[in-house]
């Protein structure tokens, strides 16, 4: 039995003493031969999960649609003041006017467009409307925050929405019979 207290390179050192790892007569380690099992394991599993590709599809286009939703219903649903909120990202592009407008413009674009990517009617169009909101946000980080850090998750998320417009919804979606 094993104490849980004994760190790893002790027991490492340990077996080393111990001579545990010793050559076969094949002239393989048993170390070479168990990294040699674990690939094939690894390579078997991977090639099971290949069969799931339509499914982690689905799972990504529904996530990334649930995501938008969540971020711009309640955008959406609570009024001017917050729309005002939501639209004052068009100040980087000199839009000073009418902030309530684009900010309800941009979270109606928002749930549209993950209504639809999770739905996947009208996928492409979904992508777009998701793609104007992801954008716009993604420069009105970068313009006022200067750490890397705080751009890299918009950023991120206007990459998967092109990713996802070139993949296309796959086949679970309303469009394919």
């Amino acid at each position: 039995m094993v104490d849980r207290a004994v760190p790893c390179s002790m027991l490492i050192m340990a077996a080393a003493a111990a001579n545990v790892w010793h050559r076969p007569r094949s002239g393989r380690s048993t170390l070479a031969l168990i990294s040699r099992l674990d690939s094939f394991s690894i390579a078997r599993m991977l090639k099971f999960l290949g069969k799931y590709r339509e499914a982690g599809l689905l799972l990504l286009r529904a996530s990334v649609g649930l995501i938008f939703i969540l971020i711009c219903a309640p955008v959406l649903l609570s009024g001017e003041h917050r729309w005002w909120q939501f639209g004052s990202a068009m100040r980087v592009f000199n839009f000073h006017s009418h902030l309530d407008w684009w900010g309800f413009l941009g979270a109606l674009a928002g749930c549209i467009g993950g209504i639809f990517m999770m739905l996947g009617f009208a996928f492409r169009i979904g992508i777009l409307l998701a793609f104007l909101v992801a954008l716009v946000n993604a420069i009105a980080v970068a313009h006022h925050e200067h750490s890397l850090y705080s751009i890299i998750i918009p950023i991120e998320a206007v990459i998967v929405l092109v990713c996802l417009s070139f993949i296309g919804p796959g086949k679970y979606s309303v469009d394919k019979s």
